[in-house]
């Protein structure tokens, strides 16, 4: 499963098809609800009409096909072929070991362009090496790809450069193919792409090795064992404008940096550079943030962060760019950095070894977290006192999500009717503490799940451990605490009264009354839980995990729907209104009733589907599953 979240959760899913079974009964709009499925092996797209559970045609495609992305009429869908890298992206996202696996393909990348009206591919579009994402401007006119450049240790061809491209969607060509430098490592584009930032290393001070491993039935894809460090003071920010072929400004930068953020006017770039920690004076580098004026692209200024940032973001209520990180690398008092306008407004002391900086559009509020509390922030930056006491939290060691824009060592969720803060972590994604927003204290810590289930685990662990330990004579390492429950963040009712929490400890769903703080009811999921989604009313909830389907009466709390799907569980998908919901996994589509409950459909017709996307009626007026209005890719930290 690529990527994680609610938005992945309703609007697009991976996994197979095979044969079909008809609907009992037919929906009253056939085609309005149609999907484009990618298979992977044979390749080829498969358009279904998820109403009525039916194939409506089979469009051939190339070689290795790795994602798609529709255009914002509807009428074109681009396929991406060879696409990833050996930082960017799992190729192969369930390899037959089971172990992920990292790959690099032995061609460069390709789009085939399918009309789908006509219901074929009508162009191929050849581009650059590694190519790993694919974004619409705004306004739906251009596609800016990024091409990360080819993973070799020997001198880059000019062809196996990073490289941006950016098709335009009313001809279906590529209008500019521009070199960013050896290997790009990250890019932001303005809404419609007048402007387009990309950062590059340009050469190497070492390698590393890694364990890579291949693909054992691929031939045309080899493992990654080994990875080359980027050489400070070799990075250069490309500034290009659409559809030109060089870019308008080439900007040399020190240092390592890694992080770009343009402000939500689009008149200045932040590029952040993370620093090189060392308690070595001459070998410690701090934190560094350079400004970019967009309109002239040129650098104006920069600013010393302090060290170890741990969170950056741009304000989504203010044009206001932050970032949290210690005062120096021997002072772990925490600073907050505050930039408006291009320039750096003030600096102020926050929480001692502060770990994250969390802010959402229900919240506007910034939250600071420390080893032991958490602040909120006022509008001049500084803590509003007292904070929360943390110290009874569990933190993560560990933060697994790559493509999260932020270091998340906790979740953070707003309750509105409390008012207050939801604090989830530990391991498993069990441990949970409310804080009163009006008293500003926390309350006691408590830990997700039934008692039973808890009893059972924990006698099961503890029989597990005297093994391993015995194994091997006592020389036992304490797991990394990373956060697989980031897939299935809280999920709130409509209203704000419930709030539903998964865990991956006692694989259930714990829902919780936000007024009094306590859980009301437990629904088991089974293991490795992947998401959670409200009907479009609110009145239903559909629950996933890899073996289980839930579908549950929010206000009577009776379950429905408890199904083990044929094949492993993906993602779930409201149709009709919420009449009926789609569960895929990987040998099937299944189709439930949510009314009374019963199996309307089955789909079994793919042998590995990897993605789908919905389609909306044609001629398009569809407004909504397009991409966010700042188009962002950053190296993976």
């Amino acid at each position: 499963m690529n990527g994680n979240g609610t938005l992945f959760v309703l609007l697009i899913f991976s996994g197979a098809f095979s044969r079909s079974e008809q609907l009992k009964t037919e929906t009253p709009n056939p085609g309005a609800n149609r999907a484009a499925v990618l298979d992977y092996k044979p390749p080829r797209v498969v358009i279904v009409d998820t109403g009525l559970a039916k194939v409506l045609s089979t469009i051939p495609l190339a070689d290795h096909p790795t994602k798609m992305l529709l255009s914002k009429r509807g009428d074109f869908l681009y396929v991406l072929n060879y696409g990833g890298g050996c930082e960017r992206d799992l190729l192969f996202p369930e390899p037959p070991s089971g172990r992920q696996s990292f790959s690099e393909w032995k061609k460069p990348s390709s789009i085939s362009v399918i009309d789908l009206e006509k219901r074929r591919v009508v162009k191929i579009l050849d581009l650059s090496w590694g190519v790993n994402n694919l974004q619409l401007t705004e306004d739906g006119r251009y596609i800016v790809v990024v091409g990360a450049g080819k993973h070799s240790k020997g001198k880059a061809r000019p062809n196996e450069m990073g490289m941006v491209h950016l098709i335009d969607t009313q001809t279906n060509e590529v209008v500019s193919r521009t070199v960013v430098g050896r290997d790009q490592t990250a890019m932001v584009a303005t809404r419609n792409a007048g402007r387009i930032f990309s950062l590059a290393a340009n050469d190497y001070e070492g390698e590393w090795s890694h364990s890579g491993w291949a693909y054992v039935t691929a031939p045309e894809a080899r493992p990654c064992g080994y990875a080359k460090t980027p050489k400070p003071g070799s990075f250069t920010l490309s500034v290009l404008g659409a559809a030109q072929t060089r870019p308008l400004a080439e900007i040399p930068l020190p240092g390592m940096p890694s992080i770009l953020k343009l402000s939500k006017d689009e008149l200045w770039l932040y590029v952040l550079d993370l620093g090189r920690p060392d308690k070595n004076p001459e070998k410690n580098r701090e934190a560094t943030v350079y400004v970019i004026d967009v309109e002239k692209a040129a650098l104006k200024d920069r600013y010393g962060v302090g060290a170890k940032p741990v969170g950056w973001e741009v304000d989504p209520q203010k044009d206001e760019f932050r970032v949290l990180s210690q005062r120096s690398v021997e002072d772990d008092v925490g600073i907050l950095s505050r930039f408006e306008g291009g320039a750096l407004r003030s600096v102020t002391e926050v929480v001692s070894k502060p770990l994250m900086l969390w802010q959402s559009k229900d919240f506007p509020q910034p939250v600071v977290v420390g080893k032991n509390e958490a602040c909120l922030i006022d509008e001049k930056g500084r803590p509003q006192r007292p904070c929360f006491d943390l110290s009874n939290m569990e933190f993560t060691r560990r933060v697994t999500c790559n493509e999260c824009d932020r270091n998340l060592k906790m979740e953070i969720a707003y309750l509105p009717q409390r008012p207050g803060l939801l604090f989830r972590s530990g391991r498993h994604g069990d441990q949970v503490m409310l804080a009163d927003l009006v008293q500003h204290k926390t309350e006691p810590r408590f830990s997700l799940g039934s008692e039973g289930a808890r009893t059972r685990k924990l006698a099961g662990n503890v029989a597990g451990d005297v093994l391993v330990g015995i194994l091997t004579l006592g020389r036992i390492n304490p797991p990394d605490m990373d956060m697989p429950w980031q897939r299935t963040p809280v999920l709130q009712s409509p209203d704000a009264r419930s709030a539903y929490i998964t865990n991956t400890y006692t694989n259930e769903i714990s829902e919780l009354d936000t007024q009094s703080g306590k859980i009301e009811k437990f629904f088991p999921l089974g293991s490795f839980a992947r998401g959670l989604a409200l009907s479009p009313n609110g009145k239903l909830l559909g629950a996933f995990s890899k073996k289980k389907v839930l579908l549950i009466d929010t206000s009577t709390d009776e379950v429905r729907v408890d199904s083990d799907p044929p094949g492993d569980a993906i993602a779930l998908l409201w149709i009709d209104g919420g009449a009926r919901f789609l569960v895929q996994t990987t040998t099937a589509l299944v189709i439930w009733e949510t009314d009374s409950g019963q199996r309307s459909g089955v789909l079994n017709e793919f042998s590995r589907a990897i993605e789908n996307l919905p389609i909306p009626a044609m001629p398009s007026t569809a407004t909504c599953g397009y991409p966010k209005a700042v188009v962002e890719q950053e190296w993976p930290r």
